[in-house]
């Protein structure tokens, strides 16, 4: 019951999603304190930008797609047979044909702790939104032991009279060399367009020559095959940034009169830099009373503070002040001028004013204002690497689930 309660919890939230829920950049609202080290080795983990209720996950692990998991056999989405070339430049030789699907959904048992630890803080689990993804296919027998994996390249035969290419080994965990170009040829279908990291991928491959017997020891032990090929899906997650507040404590008369004493420098005639150094000025300015403006940041503890945050956070509070104040203090006037090449044409430039702004000048008023700003979405990646395993039969044969292996079972979430 509870792995149809599952089953059925992650289908709703794959269907259910708000188009206005979105991940949250987990240097804003940070989650994975919460869970174990097991969960955590498993998936990524986002806090949504609305919902404090929501939580997105990227698995980290991903497996051949599973059919029938509530059965004592599962079956998985899998197939592998071998057949002797008969024409061509691998004549005479044997090669395996790979198909199925990859789930990137990860481990239902992995899955169903990580529901049972997040339902125990009251949150809801759903598979992250993705804008993008990309998978690729990778040889992953390499020994790295010394530092450097260790490859040897030579010319092949000109068996086709076209030409030699370029044929490159590296050496295996087991001290024999494998072809980097295991694949001979590869044909698989990424996700399209906007979706979530819950995805059947599927595959179809042929390998090189000489694998045949290899294959079928994998599948005799059900064995693990990322010590010969993986795949990972590379995926960019669209995250929101917390909105900063800061505030400024603003004495009109003061601001004025810096504002008059600056543009009389400059002719009472500022261009757009000019005006944004004026507003640099104010805000960096120690002495509150001569130039009538202190900023406050807002920081994490819910305290305002002289000392922003980070650097960007007062580069980004300094723009917010400026366009709060800009059209309060100056007038923007439209300068056109006709080019010297082209009569027809003109150009256009913009020069700032002292404005004369009666009411705030004679009130003499001074107020707080509060300055928001959003740094903006960011881009978070994070892949999922898709193994080969838990995977049984004959070349040419049905395939089924290893259910006698308990890492197996728990990826169909039985015990």
């Amino acid at each position: 019951m509870q792995k149809k309660a599952l089953i059925l919890a992650t289908a709703i939230a794959a269907c259910s999603i708000n188009i206005n829920a979105t991940p949250m950049d987990p240097r804003d609202k940070p989650v994975t304190q919460n869970f174990s080290a097991e969960v955590l080795a498993n998936f990524d983990l986002f806090a949504d930008s609305d919902n404090n209720k929501i939580l997105w996950y990227v698995p980290k692990l991903g497996n051949i797609a599973l059919q029938a998991t509530h059965t004592t056999a599962p079956r998985p989405r899998f197939a592998a047979s071998s057949r002797e070339v008969t024409r061509g430049i691998f004549e005479g030789e044997t090669i395996v044909n790979l198909g199925g699907s990859f789930s990137t959904s990860g481990s239902l048992g992995a899955l169903q702790r990580l529901n049972n630890e997040a339902s125990s803080y009251g949150l809801t689990v759903r598979a992250a939104p993705a804008s993008k993804a990309a998978a690729k296919f990778m040889v992953s027998a390499i020994d790295i032991g010394s530092g450097r994996a260790d490859v040897r390249c030579q010319d092949s035969e000109d068996i086709t009279g076209l030409g030699t290419v370029v044929e490159c080994e590296v050496k295996g965990f087991d001290g024999e060399y494998y072809p980097t170009d295991m694949l001979y040829r590869l044909n698989s279908r990424a996700p399209q367009g906007k979706s979530t990291v819950s995805q059947n991928i599927p595959f179809q491959a042929v390998l090189l020559p000489g694998f045949d017997q290899l294959i079928q020891d994998k599948l005799d032990d059900g064995a693990q095959w990322d010590d010969l090929i993986t795949a990972d899906v590379e995926w960019e997650i669209g995250t929101e940034r917390k909105t900063r507040v800061a505030r400024a404590k603003i004495k009109w008369e003061q601001i004025f009169e810096q504002a008059h004493t600056y543009m009389s420098i400059h002719n009472f005639a500022c261009v757009d830099v000019e005006i944004e150094a004026f507003f640099q000025n104010l805000a960096t300015c120690p002495n509150e009373e001569q130039c009538g403006v202190k900023l406050e940041f807002l920081h994490s503890d819910g305290q305002y503070k002289d000392q922003p945050p980070s650097d960007a956070a007062f580069n980004d509070a300094v723009r917010a002040f400026q366009k709060d104040l800009e059209t309060e203090l100056f007038n923007e006037v439209a300068v056109y001028q006709e080019s010297q090449i082209d009569p027809l044409k003109k150009s256009r430039s913009s020069v700032f004013t002292l404005k004369a702004n009666y009411q705030k000048v004679l009130v003499k008023k001074n107020e707080t204002r509060y300055l928001y700003w959003n740094p903006g979405r960011t881009v978070q990646n994070s892949a999922t690497t898709m193994n080969i395993g838990c995977v049984t039969g004959t070349l040419g044969g049905k395939m089924s689930w290893d259910m006698g292996d308990p890492a197996c079972r728990d990826i169909a979430n039985q015990q």
